[in-house]
Order: structure tokens, then sequence, then C-alpha cells
């Protein structure tokens, strides 16, 4: 296993705007690096932060495997994806082009976590204020670092409809999950 590194790293695969920027980060330890997340092999860390990328792993499951490669022994993991916080309802699915089983309820997310050998620690399903404050702050940073969104609107809300997900009041809220191993 390579060295724990204490430097902050991120991996995207189009990183746009000045990484530079991103690098400025006290002490200088943050890096941005232009690679696919998937295959990116070069670090192990205390803590790993995979917030709304379940997709690109194929599902939380699979991230949580992913994240495995990268985390120390005894290292924490930070996880953020879509559940049902209701059970989903035929409008709500076809606004996500989604079906019941992309997503689980808090108590399946729960369980994946254990499945997949990390134990929560702590969870957290966001309110519809947190929701669009979130999406707000990502539209803003998208819009920062020159790389847009598609519809330019910085309004509340506008992040969650334009990502796919259900508009209000219906549809996925983001679980936060810490694991240890």
């Amino acid at each position: 296993m390579a060295p724990v590194s204490d430097a902050s790293v991120g991996v995207d695969l189009h990183p746009s705007g000045d990484a530079a920027e991103l690098s400025a980060a006290p002490g200088g330890r943050a890096t941005l690096v232009a690679a696919d997340a998937t295959t990116w092999q070069d670090g192990t860390f205390e803590a790993v932060i995979a917030v709304g990328v379940a997709h690109v792993f194929g599902g939380p499951g699979r991230t949580l495997d992913a994240v495995r490669r990268h985390l120390a022994p005894g290292g924490r993991v930070l996880l953020g994806d879509g559940i049902w916080d209701t059970p989903p309802t035929a409008p709500a699915l076809r606004a996500l082009d989604a079906t019941a089983e992309d997503f689980h309820d808090p108590e399946g997310l729960s369980s994946l976590v254990r499945k997949h050998g990390y134990e929560p620690v702590h969870g957290h399903v966001s309110t519809l204020e947190e929701w669009d404050e979130y999406e707000v702050v990502v539209d803003r940073l998208a819009h920062r670092l020159g790389a847009g969104t598609g519809s330019g609107s910085r309004r509340p809300g506008a992040g969650a409809r334009r990502c796919g997900r259900a508009p209000r009041p219906s549809g996925p809220r983001r679980r936060r999950w810490r694991g240890v191993e």
C-alpha cells in the first residue's frame, strides 16, 4: 500500500477553470488531477469524500468498493448519494427517468454500506432547504470555474431539475454516511 497522503486531491475526468486556484488551499496541499476516477491509482488517504459521484462508478456499492482502494486502514468515508425518503411516485420516476430500484431508502443504504464492509457512524437526510443550498453552491462553483451547468440559472432548486432529479416536492434526497473500516 502506498504511503498515506496528507494532501487533498480531487480527481475529475474533465476539470475546467483554473486548477491552480483550487491548489491554493491552506498549505498549498490541494491538487486537482485530470484523470478517470474509476481507474486512478495514485494515493491512499485517511479520508475519502464521495458526494454525488455514485453514477460514475455504477452505484453506491461500487463507489464504496472503489473508495477502498484509496482508504488507509481506519480511514473514514463521506458518502453522499440520492435516496428515496418516501416511496417514489410514477411522476417522480418519469421525471428522473429512473426505476424505484435506482435509489435506496435510508435503511437500504445503511444495509448496503454494511454489506460493503463499512460501519455507518452517522446518517443525514437533507432537508429541501439544504438540498437547494447544496445545488446553488455547486452551480456557483461551476460558473466560477467556467464549467457552466447548461441552464445559466442560479436560483435555488434549478440544479436539482437540471441534474435530472425530480422537482419539488417528491424525489430523492441526499443521505451522507461516514464509515470506518
